[in-house]
């Protein structure tokens, strides 16, 4: 038995030709997979298993031996991050094993449609993730208004023509009356 990139370790099973047994049970793990069953190559193209299922004569007779590989599904659902910069929205998706497809939009109905970034408006923008194992994923940022970066430095103001200027207190000096 083999883990294929799950950790543990389990003991040979010896099978006499011509009678049936039962495989071991899996005793292995893997952080955020689940395991699906055995197979006798480890990218799961050979001949499947399930876990401590019934065989009779699964090893060539001339070989003698076969390693069963562990099979893994990703169970871990991926995950996304919006950031807001001064000009759009930006979808960032992660997933332990590879994100297949993502996408973003104003509405609340999953759109894996590409998008990666979205210029502002008002409401909620959500974010979409999906996972090779068809795991799902959402994010979401709620903006209130549409945002404007200010583009006067510190200690000036903006005014209604996106000019900047500085504003001045006058010095007052108070003098005692009399």
């Amino acid at each position: 038995f083999n883990s294929n990139g799950g950790s543990g370790s389990m003991s040979k099973s010896t099978f006499a030709y011509g009678s049936t047994y039962n495989l071991r049970s899996n005793t292995f793990t893997r952080a955020g997979f689940t395991f699906t069953g055995w197979n006798t190559k480890a990218n799961g193209t050979g001949t499947s298993y399930s876990n401590a299922q019934s065989v009779k004569d699964i090893a060539d007779i001339s070989k003698g031996e076969i390693t069963l590989y562990a099979q893994w599904r990703d169970s871990q659902s991926p995950t996304c991050t919006i950031s807001v910069n001064s000009s759009n929205v930006a979808l960032s998706p992660n997933d332990n094993v590879g994100v297949s497809s993502y996408g973003m939009g104003t509405s609340s109905t999953a759109n894996y449609n590409g998008k990666s970034t979205y210029s502002f408006t008002a409401g909620t923008i959500y974010g979409y993730v999906r996972d090779a194992a068809g795991n799902t994923g959402t994010c979401t940022v709620s903006l209130a208004s549409t945002l404007v970066q200010n583009k006067c430095p510190s200690g000036y103001s903006e005014n209604s023509n996106g000019e900047c200027y500085y504003t001045t207190t006058p010095d007052v000096k108070v003098c005692p009356s009399g």
